[in-house]
C-alpha cells in the first residue's frame, strides 16, 4: 500500500494562495502520478461556497473510493471555505474515530495586519484499513503563536495517550504536518516506539510534516516529492 501525506492549505501559482478548481486537478494529478492508494491531506477544504469539498472531487476523479474527513476551522486563506483533515482511500476503511488536541488558551497580535490570532483547533483521524491502523492530522501550530518548546508537550499529552492506546499491539504509522520539528518535544512517547522517516524540509527550511511507522510495521521507499503547494507531499509504502 502507498500511502501519501500533504498539506494543500495554499496553492502558490495562484494569488494569496487560494485554492481553484486547477488546484483540484492538479491534486488528482499528482494521486495519479504517484500511484497512491491512500492520501492524507492537511488544511483540506471540507466546505465551500465556491468549490466542491476536496474528498468528493478526489473520490469522482481517482480510484480512491472511500473517504473521510474532520472539519476544524475556516480557511486562513479564503474565508469562503472551511478546511480540516481528510483522508481518502482505495481500500475499506474502517472504526474511523476522531482526536482533538487540546487548544492552547493564546493569542497573537500583528502589527502589520492590525490582527489578533487565536489557534483554531486541531485534530486526527483514526481509521483501519485491514489490519494496518492509520492516525493522521494536523498539529496546532506552536511556532505562530510563539509557545515556547518547554510547554508545547502539554498541549500534545492527551492526543499522544490516547494514540498510543487505540494503537496497542497494532500495526499502525501517524502521519501529517505535526508543525513541529523535533517529535520529542510533543509526542516523546511515540518517538520512543517509531521509526521517523522522513528527514528533509517539507514546509519552507522546516520539517514539520512526518511519517512515523511502528516497529511491528514493514514500510519502504520513503520519499518527499515537490508541489505547487506550501508543503511538499511525503510518501511511503507499507
Amino acid at each position: 500500500m502507498r500511502i501519501g501525506t500533504w498539506n494543500i492549505g495554499e496553492d502558490e501559482r495562484n494569488k494569496d494562495g487560494i485554492l481553484d478548481i486547477a488546484s483540484y486537478d492538479y491534486i488528482v494529478n499528482m494521486i495519479k502520478n504517484e500511484k497512491l492508494d491512500v492520501i492524507c491531506l492537511q488544511e483540506a477544504i471540507t466546505a465551500s461556497k465556491d468549490l466542491p469539498i476536496i474528498e468528493k472531487y478526489i473520490k469522482g476523479n481517482t480510484s480512491l473510493k472511500y473517504v473521510a474527513h474532520l472539519e476544524l476551522s475556516i480557511s486562513h486563506v479564503d474565508k469562503n471555505n472551511s478546511i480540516g483533515v481528510v483522508i481518502c482511500s482505495k481500500y475499506e476503511l474502517k472504526n474511523t474515530e476522531n482526536l482533538m488536541f487540546d487548544n492552547p488558551n493564546v493569542t497573537y497580535y500583528n502589527k502589520e495586519k492590525g490582527k489578533t490570532y487565536r489557534p483554531a483547533d486541531k485534530g486526527m483521524i483514526v481509521t483501519d484499513i485491514d489490519d494496518v491502523r492509520i492516525v493522521t492530522g494536523h498539529g496546532i501550530p506552536f511556532y505562530a503563536f510563539h509557545i515556547a518548546k518547554n510547554e508545547r508537550g502539554q498541549y500534545c499529552k492527551k492526543v499522544e495517550e490516547d494514540i498510543l492506546l487505540k494503537c496497542k499491539d497494532k500495526k499502525w504509522l501517524l502521519l501529517g504536518d505535526l508543525n513541529e520539528e523535533d517529535m520529542k518535544v510533543v509526542f516523546p512517547k511515540i518517538n520512543k516506539v517509531t521509526k521517523e522517516l522522513i528527514k528533509e524540509a517539507t514546509y519552507r527550511d522546516k520539517i514539520y510534516d512526518h511519517i512515523l511507522v511502528s516497529d511491528r510495521l514493514s514500510s519502504s521507499n520513503a520519499k518527499i516529492v515537490d508541489t505547487c503547494f506550501d508543503h511538499r507531499m511525503c510518501i511511503v509504502d507499507i
